[in-house]
């Protein structure tokens, strides 16, 4: 199953009531994109490769908010501004590894 699939399906599984539900399923959401790239890690790989794989991470993210959007999801802007992406790259450490690829 596709990255988007596994996040839309998880999504829209759930009964969001409370900030504390919200916050619960973006670390779900998270935690699934981890299962899906991590085993596809290995030592060595380059960091073009690393950057190839996280760009098709980063694209199923867009992918999946595009699907909420489409079905006017109450929480895909919310959804879209705690992306996986937003949250890789905030991280100082993964984005400089993450631009090294490039």
């Amino acid at each position: 199953m596709f990255l988007d699939d596994k996040l839309y399906q998880h999504t829209t599984s759930k009964e969001i009531t409370v900030s504390l539900h919200f916050e619960s399923l973006m670390n779900e959401l998270y935690k699934i994109t981890e299962d899906h790239f991590k085993p596809k890690l290995n030592a060595g790989m380059s960091y073009v490769q690393g950057r190839v794989m996280m760009d098709t991470v980063f694209n199923g993210w867009k992918l999946f908010i595009n699907r909420l959007d489409k079905d006017k999801h109450p929480f895909a802007k919310l959804i879209k501004e705690a992306s996986y992406e937003v949250q890789f790259m905030n991280n100082p450490e993964l984005a400089k590894i993450y631009n090294k690829g490039k």
